[in-house]
C-alpha cells in the first residue's frame, strides 16, 4: 500500500518544491509562466518561505485556517504552498461564488483571514464580512520584506493540508478535508501511471485553482515531476487560444466545452497542438463529435478523465488505454477499484446502468463541519459518487447521468 510506505512525518509543501525539485537541483529551472512574469523553482520555493514567515507574523498557529478567495495568479501559489508549509489550512473558495453563498460559507467557518484582491474585494460588499474576518489584500507589500528562508511545521501525513469546496450543483457547497499525504497517492497512482508526465512538459488549464482538476494542473502535476506550469487570469476562448498560441504546452486540460469552442476559432490550415502530447477533458462528458472534430481537423485525440473534489486526482481515464473508445471515460487507473450498485445497492451486471463507487488511498475522508452527509458520500478509502454510469465488457465505464438526490 502506498500510505504505509509515506513518512509518518509529512509536509505536503516540504515534499512537493523542496524534495521533488529544489534537492534535486531544479532551482533554475521555470516552474510558473504568468503574463510577462517567470518564475523559477528557486524564486517559487523564497516566494514560498515568505508567505510562510508572513501568516506566522499574523500569529496564527498550526491547524488555523484562512480563506484564499483569488482568481488565477502566482500569488495564489505563493499563499496556498506557504499556508500548508507553515501547518496552516488553506480554506480556497471559488472567486465566482455568489455573495449570499460567501457570506454563508464564511460566517459558517472558523477563518480568521481572508485573502483576496482589492478589484475582487470591490466587487461584493464585504462591510457585514469584516465582523468575522479580517481582509487582506495587499499580500505582495507584505511579504516582501519577510526571510526567503522557513522551516517547515512538523506536521503529519494525515494532518489536514487544505479545504476544498464543491461546486455546490445540489445547494451550499460543502468543503472537502484533504490530507497532507494524498499528494503521494495522485503521483504513485495517476501520474506515474497513466499521465507519465515529464521534466520537460509545460502544463495548462482554463479552470479556476479552486478547483480540483485546476489545482492539479497548475500545481501538483507539475511540481511533481518538475515540470512548468502555465497561470493565466483570462478565461475566455480567444485568451486560452493566445496561451496556447505562445506556449510549447504539452499537456492541456479543460472542460469539453472549451474544447467545443476552440476549434470554431482555428482556421483550417493553423494548429497550435502539433506539440501537444494529451489533450484531456474532465469534469462534463465528452460529446462523441467534439473528439471526431479534433482528430479530423488537428489529428489529436481528446482523452477524458474522472475527477471529483472529493477524489482531488483521477481514477477514471483512457489516457495509455489499449485502444481510447470515443465517449468513453475509460477505465479505472492503478490503485482504485470502481464498483457500480444499483438502487437496491447490488452489484450491476454488464452494460447495466449503476451508482459509481470508488474505493482507495487517496479519497477525502470527510466533509468540513458537516457529520451527516459523510456516512452517505465519504467512508473509510471509498467515495459514493452521484454520478451514474455502466461498464462494457472490456472494463470500459461510460457515463450515464447524474442522481441528484445522493448529494442532498
Amino acid at each position: 500500500m502506498i500510505y504505509e510506505k509515506i513518512p509518518q512525518k509529512f509536509n505536503l509543501t516540504s515534499y512537493l518544491i523542496d524534495d521533488c525539485n529544489v534537492k534535486q537541483g531544479r532551482k533554475n529551472k521555470n516552474a510558473i509562466y504568468y503574463h510577462d512574469e517567470t518564475y523559477t523553482y528557486g524564486q517559487l520555493a523564497q516566494k514560498i518561505n515568505q508567505y510562510a514567515n508572513y501568516l506566522k507574523s499574523l500569529n496564527l498557529s498550526k491547524g488555523q485556517q484562512v480563506g484564499i478567495y483569488l482568481n488565477n495568479c502566482p500569488e495564489f501559489v505563493f499563499l496556498f504552498l506557504g499556508a500548508i508549509k507553515a501547518g496552516i489550512v488553506p480554506v480556497v473558495i471559488n472567486p465566482l461564488t455568489e455573495e449570499y453563498t460567501l457570506h454563508k460559507l464564511i460566517q459558517d467557518s472558523s477563518i480568521e483571514f481572508l485573502f483576496t484582491t482589492q478589484d475582487l474585494a470591490d466587487s461584493i460588499p464585504l462591510t457585514e464580512l469584516q465582523n468575522y474576518v479580517s481582509i487582506q489584500t495587499d499580500m505582495e507589500h507584505s511579504t516582501k520584506t519577510k526571510k526567503d528562508t522557513f522551516t517547515p511545521e512538523k506536521t503529519c501525513k494525515n494532518d489536514t493540508a487544505f479545504i476544498l469546496f464543491t461546486s455546490g450543483s445540489t445547494g451550499i457547497p460543502k468543503g472537502v478535508v484533504h490530507r497532507h499525504y494524498s499528494i503521494v497517492i495522485g503521483e504513485k497512482t495517476f501520474i506515474d501511471t497513466s499521465l507519465q508526465s515529464k521534466f520537460s512538459d509545460v502544463f495548462y488549464s482554463p479552470s479556476f485553482m479552486s478547483s480540483a482538476i485546476g489545482l492539479d494542473t497548475s500545481i501538483f502535476f507539475p511540481f511533481l515531476k518538475g515540470s512548468s506550469s502555465v497561470i493565466h487570469d483570462n478565461y475566455s476562448p480567444y485568451s486560452i487560444l493566445d496561451i496556447l498560441y505562445k506556449y510549447r504546452i504539452t499537456i492541456f486540460f479543460a472542460l469539453p466545452s472549451i474544447y467545443a469552442a476552440l476549434h470554431t476559432l482555428i482556421p483550417n490550415f493553423q494548429n497550435p497542438f502539433y506539440q501537444f502530447r494529451y489533450c484531456i477533458a474532465s469534469g462534463e462528458s465528452l460529446p462523441k463529435q467534439v473528439i471526431r472534430i479534433w482528430r479530423e481537423k488537428f489529428g489529436i485525440q481528446l482523452y477524458q478523465v474522472y475527477c471529483t473534489t472529493e477524489l482531488l486526482f483521477p481514477v477514471l481515464s483512457n489516457i495509455n488505454t489499449a485502444s481510447p473508445l470515443d465517449g468513453s471515460t475509460g477505465k479505472v487507473i492503478y490503485g482504485y477499484k470502481a464498483l457500480l450498485f444499483n438502487d437496491e445497492y447490488a452489484p450491476t451486471k454488464m452494460n447495466e446502468v449503476g451508482r459509481l463507487v470508488i474505493q482507495g488511498e487517496g479519497i477525502a475522508t470527510e466533509y468540513w463541519e458537516n457529520e451527516k452527509l459523510p456516512s452517505k458520500v465519504l467512508r473509510k478509502n471509498c467515495y459514493f459518487s452521484n454520478d451514474q454510469f455502466y461498464r462494457d465488457k472490456d472494463g470500459y465505464f461510460w457515463f450515464s447521468g447524474k442522481d441528484s438526490e445522493i448529494s442532498k
